[in-house]
């Protein structure tokens, strides 16, 4: 699964992502290759990702946004938080 949400904006009746495109772009291609191999649970997992979705946000808003998150990066998960997503 994805432990950080994309961030997609509404432009024009469609959604565009605008922060996360590597990570939307695995969750596609893990999907599509799901599906190909006709993989009923993995179709499940891959199907939908974790989103924040900006309903009405002007261009800059939206630089502002990203620009926030790449400068302060991601923050370090406390060790209960990390055990959570070990997988035995």
């Amino acid at each position: 699964g994805c432990s950080n949400p994309i961030h997609v904006r509404e432009a024009d009746e469609k959604l565009i992502c605008f922060d996360g495109n590597t990570r939307l772009s695995i969750y596609k291609d893990l999907l599509a290759s799901a599906t190909q191999n006709n993989l009923t649970e993995e179709i499940e997992n891959w199907s939908t990702i974790p989103t924040f979705l900006y309903p009405n946000v002007t261009d800059k808003e939206v630089e502002e946004i990203r620009l926030h998150f790449h400068l302060n990066g991601t923050k370090d998960w406390s060790v209960d938080r990390k055990k959570k997503y070990v997988r035995l």
